[in-house]
C-alpha cells in the first residue's frame, strides 16, 4: 500500500517528512508499511510500523536528510578494477559503508566477517 492510501482510508497527514509521535516516542514517518506507517523513531535506524491511528501524534512537515550515491569496493577487490565497484545510496558515508556490507551479504550472497566492513573502500561519487 501507499502514503496515499492511508491518507485516504484512515483520513491521516500521513506524508513522507511529517514529524510524528508514536506511544510515546517522536520519530518522521519515511514510507508507508503495507496498511502501516514506517516511522523511523529518532535515534534509530531503520523505519518501525505503526497503525495510522493508534497512538498517533502527527505535527509538521520537516525536510528529510538527502541520500547521496557512494562507490564502494569490496575489501578483496583492488582499485584498478573498474568492475568492481558499484553503488549504494546513503546519507553518511559511514551509512553508505553499512549498506555496501548488507548488499554484499544479502544479495551478492558474500560469507564475509562483520569486522571486514571496516575495510570496505567508500568514496563519494563525483
Amino acid at each position: 500500500m501507499s502514503l496515499d492510501y492511508i491518507r485516504e482510508h484512515y483520513r491521516v497527514p500521513a506524508e513522507v517528512g511529517r514529524r510524528v509521535v508514536c506511544s510515546g516516542k517522536p520519530g518522521t514517518i519515511t514510507k508507508a508499511i503495507n496498511h502501516y506507517l514506517g516511522v523511523t523513531l529518532d535515534g534509530q535506524e531503520g523505519a518501525l510500523p505503526y497503525h495510522p491511528t493508534q497512538e498517533v501524534q502527527y505535527g509538521e512537515l520537516v525536510e528529510l536528510p538527502k541520500k547521496r550515491s557512494w562507490r564502494c569496493l569490496p575489501p578483496w577487490r583492488d582499485e584498478s578494477e573498474s568492475d568492481a565497484w558499484f553503488t549504494v545510496e546513503a546519507e553518511t558515508r559511514a551509512k553508505a559503508r553499512y549498506a555496501a556490507y548488507k548488499y554484499l551479504i544479502y544479495d551478492c550472497e558474500c560469507d564475509i566477517e562483520p569486522k571486514a566492513m571496516l575495510y570496505i573502500t567508500v568514496r563519494a561519487r563525483r
